[in-house]
């Protein structure tokens, strides 16, 4: 926000450090090649922002949109995606601006590796989200072999749904049927629109129950724990020291409250 500021009022900057009578001093203002350098600043970290708002929504899918705003993120950020905008600005700008993206490209692709592979929950999230082509991406490669993981996962994490005392044939059983019942979901989801509202459409294919509590499972995961962060550390008002014996109920009905307020 700090920078959005400074590339905003540039040129009232620039005014007032010519000024005399202010006697600005001369280490404080600006060169035009850090006012570039911070305008450039802005381009890179707008998708950055983006992203960081979303994941913090409370009340929408979001873990299953990751994996496509990481790699549109990528995409945005390569070297040279703001050359049009860069124009007016020197060589030295733009080649700083496509070293920073460059590191940045280089690091969002390591940093989030495990978000493509077979265990990313993220992925099999993504799986039950409506549009085709969910899992081909730009920057990542999904192999079949991943694919396959993903949906295995997906069987066991609805069989680990199951109350405990399920009998096993009870349980393969449904892990029969909860296969079929993915790849018939799977082709589904794949004949809708992007922007349909998956939590109004799922419930409303009774035959697909079986995968009912899988889903609701996937689509409630948030994508960032700052809010269970922030529920943590806020527990700390409530249940100190002083109140060590305080019952559990009871703690949970106060920090509700607490929360609320």
């Amino acid at each position: 926000y700090l920078l959005e500021r400074v590339v905003f009022f540039v040129n009232i900057l620039i005014a007032l450090g010519r000024r005399a009578d202010l006697q600005i001093p001369n280490d404080v203002l600006l060169s035009s090649n850090e006012h570039g350098l911070g305008y450039a600043m802005t381009l890179i970290l707008a998708p950055i922002k983006k992203f960081t708002k979303f994941v913090q929504l409370r009340n929408a899918v979001t873990l299953g949109y990751i994996p496509g705003m990481i790699d549109e993120i990528i995409s945005e950020l390569r070297p040279d995606a703001f050359a049009d905008r860069l124009r007016d600005c020197s060589d030295i700008v733009r080649a700083q601006a496509n070293a920073l993206q460059l590191c940045l490209v280089e690091s969002l692709k390591i940093r989030f590796a495990d978000e493509f592979l077979g265990g990313s929950l993220a992925l099999a999230a993504r799986s039950l989200l409506p549009g085709k082509d969910l899992l081909t991406f730009q920057n990542f490669i999904v192999t079949d072999q991943i694919k396959a993981e993903i949906f295995e996962n997906l069987v066991d994490d609805a069989l680990s749904l199951l109350p405990s005392d399920t009998p096993e044939d009870e349980i393969e059983d449904t892990r029969i049927s909860a296969g079929a019942t993915l790849r018939i979901a799977f082709k589904r989801l794949a004949k809708l629109d992007r922007k349909v509202d998956v939590l109004q459409w799922m419930p409303s294919q009774k035959d697909l129950s079986a995968i009912f509590p899988l889903s609701r499972m996937l689509y409630g995961v948030p994508a960032a724990s700052a809010d269970n962060e922030r529920a943590f550390s806020s527990a700390s008002f409530t249940l100190d020291i002083h109140r060590y014996r305080l019952d559990i109920n009871v703690f949970r009905k106060e920090h509700r409250l607490r929360r609320y307020l």
